[in-house]
């Protein structure tokens, strides 16, 4: 197992029908300088506040990766809500 550093670039994930997770898989999913803390459910609905599986997110997301409604009451993206 390598070490992952704790100084990875925080990203959301914008969603796009499904492009958001095929961008994940590609340039995300094994790369250890960033760590994804979302998805945004923009465009499929019914999926807000589900995660995108363990297995499908890979080793450096052991318990998948959350999807996040857009909006809120602070209008976008909080990780700590």
């Amino acid at each position: 197992m390598s070490i992952i550093s704790d100084r990875r670039q925080k990203v959301v994930i914008l969603g796009a029908a499904g492009r958001d997770f095929h961008n994940f898989n590609q340039v995300y999913r094994d790369n250890p300088q960033y760590k994804v803390l979302a998805f945004t459910a923009t465009q499929i609905v019914g999926i807000a506040d589900r995660r995108y599986p363990p297995d499908l997110a890979g080793e450096l997301y052991p318990q998948g990766i959350q999807t996040r409604g857009n909006g809120g009451e602070n209008g976008g993206y909080c990780p700590h809500s």
